[in-house]
């Protein structure tokens, strides 16, 4: 199992920062069906109900997980979800890549100031450092399995 940081350690830190949390909750929405699709299919609002959130965003959760080829969505009155995969085959950058959008990190939309001495090497260099910073996160995200996660 690779390291993956105690909850208690980084559970409060980004809390407050603009992020997605569709990765988390994803993943959690994973775990759930492969806890429960012993049962039948799993209806969104017993994911949402377990992840204190609306149906609708799980459901649209089905829809992006269910078209990266990781869970089979029944829609309608009984249908849900079940997994195609067992979560030891599913990595997190699969999902990741299943659920969000463009880059992790990204420069400012407008360019500085070109009177500023500054501003243009900082982009060139936060380009290169974010560059590099995705790639090791690909690659670590490739490494951990859902499993472990939902195991832990």
């Amino acid at each position: 199992m690779t390291g993956l940081p105690a909850l208690s350690r980084y559970s409060n830190r980004y809390r407050n920062m603009p992020l997605s949390s569709r990765l988390a909750l994803a993943v959690h929405t994973l775990g759930v069906v492969a806890d429960r699709e012993h049962q039948g299919p799993v209806a969104s609002d017993v994911v949402a109900s377990s992840a204190s959130t609306n149906p609708v965003v799980v459901r649209r959760l089905y829809s992006a997980l269910g078209k990266a080829g990781l869970l089979t969505v029944r829609p309608g009155p009984g249908g849900g979800a079940r997994l195609r995969r067992s979560l030891d085959e599913i990595t997190l950058l699969d999902v990741y890549q299943a659920v969000e959008n463009g880059e992790v990190f990204t420069l400012p939309a407008s360019p500085p100031d070109p009177d500023c001495k500054v501003g243009p090497r900082v982009q060139r260099s936060l380009a290169t450092v974010f560059e590099r910073v995705e790639g090791a996160l690909w690659r670590e995200m490739r490494e951990i399995r859902v499993s472990e996660i939902v195991a832990r």
